[in-house]
Parts: structure tokens; sequence; C-alpha cells
């Protein structure tokens, strides 16, 4: 059956799958290593031992120096705290305790207070936290009544 089809389809595969067999067995003579000779792992350098090392104490650092945060609250803090904050100048700190009360720290931005990309710098190291008592008093439509109303003595 010298030409036919079937032959002619046939003959390239099993050429393909015979050097496919034959480079993977190349391959893998070459990985197998002499049991008496070990494969040999790379060992840091002190130099990198100690960069490791500072990378995990500057780690630890950053992590308690961010659970030591204390919010500011919008409502009380004084124009020194506030300027403490990125951002703020002693302009923008005077802005935000003269719009005060804040019901939500968000209202920085509703009432014009601070700009919005200020008020992203800001957002997550304060709040609006309870008012003083003359603000809840001034204000009782945002706060609700002050501590004490209502109370019959």
């Amino acid at each position: 059956m010298k030409g036919s089809p079937l032959n002619n389809r046939l003959l390239p595969l099993f050429a393909l799958l015979a050097a496919v067999m034959l480079g993977s067995g190349a391959s893998l003579a070459a990985d197998d290593a002499p049991e008496d000779q070990p494969r040999k792992m790379m060992q840091p350098t002190a130099q990198e031992k100690q960069r490791a090392e500072q990378r995990e104490k500057d780690a630890l650092a950053r992590r308690k120096a961010k659970a030591r945060i204390k919010l500011v609250s919008l409502n009380a803090a004084s124009i020194e705290e506030l300027q403490k904050l990125p951002g703020i100048s002693a302009e923008e700190a005077n802005r935000i305790i003269a719009g005060r009360p804040y019901g939500s720290k968000s209202w920085l931005v509703t009432k014009g207070v601070v700009s919005p990309s200020i008020y992203e710098g800001i957002r997550k190291l304060v709040v609006a936290g309870n008012p003083s008592k003359e603000d809840a008093a001034k204000n009782p439509t945002v706060f609700g009544k002050p501590p004490g109303a209502g109370i019959n003595r």
C-alpha cells in the first residue's frame, strides 16, 4: 500500500511523536544528578539576612504605629490637634472649628470646609464623634436632645 492516503497522514504523526519522545528523554537524563553529589542550595548571604531582618523590624514598627493612631474628633479637637493631620493648615483648622458641629466626617466636603483631596488624606484619621455639650445644645436638630434634656427633677 505504498502511497496510500492513510500512510501519508500517519507518517508525519509518527515522526513528530518520535521527536517528542527523544527530546523528553534527553531532558530527563540531564536532570538526573548522581546520588553521591547532592544538589547545592543557595544560602543567603549575611547582607541578605540583615536586610530581611530589617524589613521585618520595619513592618513591625509600622503595624505598631498604626495601632497607636488616635482618631481625631472633628467636633472636639483643638487647632493644634487638627493641624497635626496631613494637609491641614492653620486656616483649614480654623474653618473646621468654625463649621462645627459635624454629624458625619463627610460633612467636611459637603459643607465645603476642605477639598475632596484633603478629605481623602484625613478621612481615616478623623471621626465626627460626639459634639461638645454647647454644640449639641445649639443644634438639637442635628444631634437630638442634649444630655439631661427632658428629665424632670
